[in-house]
């Protein structure tokens, strides 16, 4: 994977259609691609859509980097429909919740993934059993033979009142599993969301240590804030590059 690769996602409300999905994508100058089940139901899409989709991303240039699925893992059937489909297209990482997954049905689930040799990913969530790094290592410890990675949220653990950077990434034994970094930020006292680097999420900090250590990943972006605008996206674009040039 490249350095400092760019990942987007990009909702319905900004860019209804993959084809204007993609439009916008160039417009960031990006060339990968991220989606969930609110834009594409891969567990259920007939075979003709979605050789349609891996043909418009051949077309385009463009890739599928990350997917989200809101696939139960104990649903053997659409789980393994969607790792059929997104195997079709490419997709390196699918992000899906195993929070309150029981175990024999997450060992399943991670074994399906690595038959397809794409990899799992799970991501903190102020409002889920991962809300903390202490939850996302113990799920990583009783599977550490079976391959799965993390998605860090800085703003998720600023919502829990944590320092991403001291409390969490340096402090914590997370480093050496994360695969993607959102860049977003919030602020402690109420756990609004604001644009990168107007926070306490410690973005910068984050950013620099990972590629201190040859962070491989992805940095992904996204209009996290309230009403945010494709404007957003490209500020956030703008920015990311900026502090990536400055390290």
């Amino acid at each position: 994977m490249a350095l400092n690769a760019i990942s987007a996602y990009i909702p319905d409300y900004l860019a209804a259609s993959l084809q204007e999905k993609l439009a916008l994508l160039h417009t960031l100058k990006l060339s990968h691609l991220e989606l969930s089940h609110r834009e594409a139901a891969l567990g259920s899409l007939p075979a003709s859509e979605v050789y349609d989709i891996r043909d418009l991303l051949i077309d385009e240039g463009c890739s599928v980097s990350l997917y989200e699925t809101s696939v139960n893992p104990a649903d053997k059937t659409s789980l393994n429909a969607l790792l059929r489909n997104a195997h079709l297209l490419g997709i390196p990482f699918i992000k899906l919740d195993l929070s309150d997954c029981a175990d024999d049905d997450a060992a399943y689930c991670l074994d399906a993934f690595e038959s397809y040799g794409i990899t799992p990913l799970i991501e903190n969530n102020a409002d889920s059993a991962f809300r903390d790094s202490t939850q996302l290592q113990s799920f990583l410890k009783r599977f550490e033979n079976r391959s799965c990675k993390v998605i860090f949220n800085p703003l998720e653990y600023v919502k829990t009142h944590r320092h991403p950077f001291f409390h969490v990434y340096y402090a914590g034994r997370l480093k050496n599993h994360i695969m993607i970094l959102r860049i977003n930020d919030g602020l402690y006292i109420n756990g609004s969301a604001v644009p990168p680097a107007h926070g306490n999420g410690e973005v910068k900090e984050l950013i620099s240590i990972m590629k201190a250590r040859s962070f491989s990943g992805f940095f992904s972006i996204s209009p996290y804030v309230p009403s945010a605008s494709k404007q957003f996206l490209s500020d956030t674009v703008i920015w990311l590059r900026q502090t990536l040039k400055g390290i």
